[in-house]
C-alpha cells in the first residue's frame, strides 16, 4: 500500500526507529500481543521512547508467530496525545503521520516537536480475510523539542 498522507514539504531530519510486534496466541482465539524495540536506546519499559530534539521515523515489524494476522492497510495506526483512557479510536495527534503500509511494515513518521508529551497508539489488524483482529495500544513517550514540519497547502 502507497503513502497515507502526503509528505511534508520541508520535514525534520528522522532517526530510525524499529520495533518488533508480537503476535501470540491468547485466550478464547484473540492475540495476546507484545513488542520489543530493537534500537538500542529507545526502550523506556514498555514505552518507546524519542529522546529530545529528534524526529523519528518508527518501523513496525510484524512476527505474526503463525497467527492469520497483518496490519489494517486501511487503518493501521491511532493516536491521541496523552495516556488518558480511552484508547483512540482515529489519528487525531498531530505529532505522527502514517507513512507507508503493507501486511507485516508499518512506518510512521513522529515530529516529536514542542514540549516533551506521552502519546498512546494503537495499532490495528485483520485477518487475511479482512476480519478486525483485537488491537494492540502502548506508548511512545516524545521528549519534544524537535522541528515541525510545514506542508504545502496546496
Amino acid at each position: 500500500m502507497g503513502n497515507h498522507s502526503k509528505r511534508p514539504q520541508t520535514m525534520p531530519p528522522l532517526n530510525r526507529v524499529k520495533v518488533e510486534v508480537i503476535a501470540n496466541p491468547g485466550p478464547g482465539g484473540t492475540i495476546a500481543w507484545s513488542h520489543e524495540i530493537k534500537t538500542p536506546g529507545h526502550s523506556n519499559g514498555n514505552k518507546v521512547k524519542l529522546p529530545k530534539g529528534t524526529g523519528c521515523q518508527i518501523d513496525f515489524d510484524l512476527d505474526t508467530n503463525g497467527q492469520d494476522v497483518r496490519f489494517d492497510a486501511d487503518a493501521p495506526f491511532f493516536c491521541k496525545d496523552g495516556t488518558a483512557d480511552p484508547c483512540p479510536s482515529s489519528l487525531t495527534s498531530e505529532q505522527v503521520m502514517v507513512d507507508s503500509c503493507d501486511d507485516d511494515k508499518l512506518i510512521v513518521f513522529d515530529w516529536n516537536y514542542g514540549n516533551p508529551v506521552d502519546l498512546r497508539y494503537q495499532l490495528n489488524f485483520v485477518t487475511k480475510v479482512g476480519e478486525r483482529v483485537n488491537p494492540y495500544d502502548p506508548i511512545i513517550e516524545n521528549g519534544g523539542g524537535s522541528i515541525r514540519p510545514t506542508f504545502n497547502n496546496s
